[in-house]
């Protein structure tokens, strides 16, 4: 899931991690627009509140040449996640590593290609979630 759903998701008890992926909307036109996350006060509340009492990570991937998805906006998610006692792990794609503009990280951006940026953080992806998993068990 992309965007910044996930962090409304983790007020859900079954759900133990979450990623936050080029979170795009709203577009942001204005500044206070950069910085909105796009969840209702209450969904947002709720998952921070989880979030910050469980210690629960959050992972967030976003190309450095993203122009759509706002850097305010990821920068916005790490404030709240850390402010709210979270644990935030960040996966950014360089423009050294990536330099076209790109997006969609795990989408439309994809690329399975060896040594792609995109697939080393797919990787990371998978194992931060298998990790999760286990600590449940």
């Amino acid at each position: 899931m992309s965007g910044t759903l996930p962090l409304a998701l983790l007020s859900e008890e079954n759900t133990r991690i979450g990623a936050v992926c080029q979170p795009a909307l709203p577009w942001s036109w204005t500044n206070g627009l950069r910085h909105d996350l796009a969840l209702s006060p209450k969904d947002l509340s709720d998952g921070l509140d989880r979030i910050g009492s469980q210690k629960l990570v959050v992972l967030g991937f976003r190309f450095d040449t993203d122009r759509t998805a706002p850097k305010e906006r990821f920068d916005e998610v790490v404030k709240r996640v850390v402010s709210a006692g979270g644990i935030y792990w960040r996966f950014p794609i360089s423009s050294a590593e990536e330099p076209n503009e790109k997006h969609a990280t795990f989408t439309f951006d994809f690329s399975d290609a060896p040594g792609s940026p995109t697939l080393q953080r797919f990787g990371n992806l998978v194992t931060e979630f298998k990790r999760a998993l286990e600590e449940t068990n």
